[in-house]
């Protein structure tokens, strides 16, 4: 049984790990290997172990021969999305069996990171809406109807880029979309 282990590092050192697993088949092999490197050489690895885990990874493996054309059509695209041409043709796959694509990680980051700033900013603009409600009841209302509307617009607009950031953050499968016509 495999389990996932993830932890947070540099991003110097995340882009020195990509350059070496870009040779050895990708981040996710690459960190395996060099674990299966570090417990061999503690003594800690049993050598029966990864014999028993390579004969039950084979039961789901599945080999294909893309033509030169085809795989230099998946290479490219999975450099787009920043894959692997595996990990890119198996995502390929699962979402056209019905299960969803995964968001690109730094997408997926960027996008949190800019919902959460306008929502942020969209509190402050309420606070600013509240107060300037306050300021109308007690002086003059017509002088800052005009200013209410543009903090009101800027509230809408705030809350749709929200919803558009939320909406994308959920999924980007519009990306992996298959015709089932070319089937």
């Amino acid at each position: 049984m495999e389990k996932t282990l993830g932890f947070k590092i540099e991003a110097t050192k995340l882009a020195k790990i990509d350059a070496l697993a870009q040779t050895r088949g990708g981040r996710g092999p690459f960190m395996r290997q060099l674990v299966d490197a570090v417990l061999r050489q503690s003594g800690a690895a049993s050598e029966a172990a990864p014999v028993a885990d390579r004969e039950a990874a084979g039961e789901h493996r599945l080999y294909l021969r893309p033509t030169e054309t085809e795989l230099a059509v998946i290479r490219h695209r999975a450099k787009e999305r920043r894959m692997t041409p595996a990990t890119w043709a198996m995502a390929l796959v699962r979402r056209h069996i019905g299960i969803a694509a995964p968001v690109d990680r730094e997408l997926r980051e960027e996008l949190l990171n800019c919902r959460q700033a306008l929502q942020r900013i969209g509190r402050n603009v309420n606070q600013i809406a509240r107060a300037a409600n306050k300021m109308a009841l007690a002086d003059n209302a017509a002088e800052i109807a005009g200013e209410l509307q543009k903090v009101n617009d800027l509230r809408a607009a705030i809350g749709a880029a929200v919803e558009g950031i939320g909406a994308a953050t959920k999924a980007d499968l519009s990306y992996w979309e298959v015709s089932s016509e070319r089937l």
